[in-house]
């Protein structure tokens, strides 16, 4: 995955997730390789952002990477894509963008697979 995109999609998320953390709560990064199958595919790299704010459901992380769609519409700041942008770079890249709630907060991981470069 390019950098440029991959910085894209990690600065969307830690902007939904400073935008919606409460009081000193901390937000939390974390950067994780994962190990493949040991065959065709050499493993994942994941990036997990979670806040402590007031969260989404199950049926509301489902519906948060549509474009334009924002919890409470009509009280909510941002446009209502970052999520969608974070979620179509990670399908670019044959990843993807899971949502949880994280009681509290949200938890969004990141994943894609590593790519094997050929040696000179």
């Amino acid at each position: 995955m390019p950098a440029a995109l991959l910085a894209s999609a990690i600065g969307n998320l830690l902007d939904n997730a400073l935008r919606h953390h409460t009081g000193d709560a901390p937000v939390e990064c974390t950067l994780a390789l994962l190990p493949g199958n040991g065959g065709d595919v050499p493993g994942f790299v994941e990036i997990t952002v979670r806040d402590q704010g007031p969260g989404l459901s199950e049926d509301e992380c489902a519906q948060a990477t549509r474009r334009f769609w924002r919890k409470g519409a009509g009280s909510s700041t941002g446009s209502g894509l970052g999520l969608t942008i974070a979620r179509r770079i990670a399908e670019s890249g044959d990843g993807s963008l899971q949502l949880a709630p994280a009681q509290p907060g949200l938890q969004a991981r990141l994943r894609w697979p590593l790519r094997q470069h050929p040696t000179p």
